[in-house]
This record gives structure tokens, sequence and C-alpha cells, in this order.
């Protein structure tokens, strides 16, 4: 366990698990079965991933063992995971890599083997291609809406995962940290940044990430401007902005690093880290977040009034690198206590820029930083 977890169970300590609270739905509701279809769905609902793998579905019908759907090369990985026991593995080829020429048909094939009874009806995420030749009386009903509500509440074990994986950001910061002030290069940095992750988590991860500085990094990042040779001279700044996918579930930390020494961007450091801690105490359920993005964007301005603030100001994590809700002035979908949140002010502008992020778990209390940051990391320049 990620220390300072104990902190969010006194407050948050819900801890249904996806697969209980996707049953519920389903019972509750007047479908027969519901398909989930992509790797970041059918690791939110059984706990498996496989880095690499292939196309895969998770089938559920009520008072039924939920089927999942995936590549007979990974079988036996699935068969390890620790939920294992609660599934039943349907292996859509044994085919090794690059011999099965449509994999998405193989799985389309495999799922109507199931058979469906003549009136079945049939819920679905993210699987229209896979429902064509279906058998049912009536059309599926995509409820990607539905349950991507249930997606965005996090049970606390759910809360532990990200934790988890912001600990491993807050490494490859250290990382860099350490780099920057060596003279290495932004596309050195980055990948000392993913290597030390790798290296501690023990397995490869999926890595997005902006590690740029100086000019670089006065306007967006990516696609914009991406990691390269420049090195960062002394008095500027680097934005490394560190967003992964380790094992299935997600972190997105953001840390600004100034080479040497520039008591005027750090001192606009300090004031977005005092931003970022007043949007986070003010993360309850029931306020909508495009309320939140207004104060936030009002904060900067007021901050920063000679620079600009020029992408969103967070989003939901989870599963995947940008998940909903969004920290936009159009998404007004209400905070839920439970969900997970990356907020990131940012400023831009005279040649350089600055942005921090964290991590926060919505709760009555307000929003509770995530566990995993150094207590020497991540603070004011006066502290």
């Amino acid at each position: 366990m990620v220390e300072g977890l104990d902190a969010i169970r006194d407050v948050y300590t819900y801890s249904e698990t996806p697969l209980e609270r996707v049953s519920q739905w389903l019972l509750s509701s007047s479908m027969d079965e519901l398909v989930l279809t992509g790797p970041d769905w059918v690791r939110w609902i059984t706990g498996y991933s496989c880095y690499g793998g292939g196309p895969a579905s998770v089938v559920l019908r009520p008072e039924a063992a939920p089927v999942v759907f995936l590549s007979g090369l990974e079988k036996s990985t699935a068969l390890e995971s620790p939920s294992a026991r609660a599934f039943e593995f349907v292996t859509y080829s044994d085919l090794g890599f690059g011999l099965l020429a449509d994999p998405f048909a193989s799985l389309a094939t495999a799922y109507s083997s199931l058979g469906l009874a003549p009136r079945t009806k049939v819920a679905h995420v993210n699987s229209e291609w896979l429902l064509r030749n279906h058998r049912s009386t009536s059309e599926p009903m995509d409820v990607s809406e539905e349950i991507g509500a249930i997606r965005m509440v996090k049970s606390v074990e759910e809360v532990e995962e990200i934790s988890r994986r912001v600990a491993l950001c807050w490494v490859a910061q250290r990382t860099i940290a350490q780099a920057v002030d060596a003279g290495s290069s932004e596309i050195e940095l980055f990948s000392l940044a993913r290597s030390s992750m790798e290296r501690s988590w023990g397995s490869p991860i999926e890595m997005t990430a902006d590690v740029i500085g100086g000019s670089a990094c006065a306007g967006i990042g990516a696609p914009v401007n991406v990691p390269g040779p420049r090195v960062v001279e002394v008095g500027e700044t680097l934005i490394a902005d560190i967003a992964i996918v380790a094992s299935g579930y997600c972190a997105d930390i953001t840390w600004t690093h100034v080479r040497g020494s520039n008591l005027e961007l750090e001192e606009l450091r300090d004031r977005l880290v005092d931003i970022r801690a007043t949007i986070a105490s003010g993360l309850v359920p029931g306020r909508p977040v495009s309320d939140v993005y207004r104060e936030l964007s009002d904060l900067v301005r007021v901050a920063a009034p000679d620079r600009t603030f020029t992408h969103h100001g967070g989003h939901g994590i989870g599963l995947a690198f940008y998940e909903a809700p969004f920290i936009t002035p159009w998404d007004d979908t209400e905070l839920k206590e439970g969900m997970a949140l990356a907020v990131e002010p940012g400023a831009y502008g005279r040649d350089q820029g600055v942005r921090v992020e964290n991590n926060y778990v919505v709760t009555s209390a307000g929003g509770l930083e995530i566990p995993g940051r150094p207590r020497d990391m991540g603070r004011h320049s006066r502290d």
C-alpha cells in the first residue's frame, strides 16, 4: 500500500468492485446481455491486462459467469489473474503473432458461437462491429453513457491502483530532476523517465509525455512541440508531463523543473501550486465540472495576467490516458464522490511556460490528493 492511503480510506470507503456494480446495473435493466469491448473495459471488469495483447471483449449475462474473449496466446496469462476463477475464458484463435488475418472477425465469430435466445436484448459499449450479425430481435443498445458513468466512480481499491501509478510517475520526475541539471537533452530526459519507471515497475509500460523546455514549452506541448535534442539552459524551465498506463491503470503527473534557478518562474510555479490546491479543495459532489474550469481559468488569469492558459484544466483518470469528465467549459458533468481527476493549471508565454498537475479523488471533504508523491518533491520552492 502506498503511504498516505489511510487518510483517503478515513473519508472514502466505497469498495464495490466494477463487476459488482455493472452486474447490479444489468439486473436492474431490461437487458439480457451486456458486451464491453476493448482492453480497458476488460481490465476494468476482470482485473486482467496484457501488454501488447489482441482484441478482447467481456460478456455479462444475469446470473451467469462473465465470459472473456481473447487471443489464445493470452490465455495462460489470463488464468494467472487473481480474479480468474470468476470468469470463463474463450479464445478466438491459437495462431501465432501475425498469422491471423483478421482477429476482429475471429473474435466476432467466437462471440456469435455463444448463441442468443430469440428475444435477447443486448446492450453494449464499443462493440458495434462485434454485434453486426447478432440474432436478437431488437437492435443492440449503446449504453456507453450509463456504463461510463459507473466507471467514472472509483472504488477505494481502484484509487489504490492509481496511487501506485502516481508513485511511478514521481520516480520519473525524480530522474528528470537529477538529469536536467546535468545537461541532458529533452529526448534523453524523456527516455530516462520511461526507463526509470519500467525498471521500477518490472515490466513495460505505456507512456505519453511532454518533456520540453525553454521556448518549446512557451505554448502547448505535443503534437506542436515534442522532445528533441535541445538541452535546457541554466535558468530555463522544463515541463515534464508524464502520463502512463501500467498494467491497465493510469496516472498523470506534471512538474515544472528549473535548471539552476529562476526566481520569477519558481514563484509562478508556486502560484500554480496554490491554485491547484484551491481547485482541489472545491472538488465536491454535485459541482459541475465546467464551473471548476471557470474558477481555475480565472485564478490563472489573476496569477499570471501577462501569460495565457491554453488547454483544459484537467480530466478524469483511471484506465485510459484521458477519461471523462473533462475540466473544460463545455463539460457540465456533475462531480460524484469517488471520481478521480487530474488537475493541471498552466501559464505560458514570454518564451517559457509553467505547468503543475496532481491527481485527486472527489470526496465530501473536497478533493484529496491521491498518494504517491515523495515528501521532498512537488512542493513550493520556499518549502
